[in-house]
């Protein structure tokens, strides 16, 4: 029996701004055995006010998955 592998996608702004173009941020949620994440570096790029309040709004619903995280040394830490 193979154990089902769950892949964490790291989202860039471009994918955001994408799926808000479309209405479908849902989709980040949606993707068998796929879980995206938003750091909040990625979430800090979407200047425009609209999208932002669209951003805000998915990850307070928890819609949308959101990490706070620090780079270091090349390292992806979470605090």
């Amino acid at each position: 029996m193979n154990t089902p592998v769950l892949r964490i996608v790291v989202t860039d702004s471009n994918v955001l701004i994408n799926l808000m173009h479309v209405s479908r941020l849902d989709l980040l949620r949606s993707l068998p055995g796929h879980e995206f994440v938003v750091p909040d570096h990625v979430r800090e790029e979407i200047t425009n006010p609209d999208q932002r309040a669209a951003l805000d709004a998915a990850i307070d619903a928890g819609r949308v998955p959101f990490e706070s995280a620090e780079l270091t040394d090349g390292e992806f830490n979470t605090p």
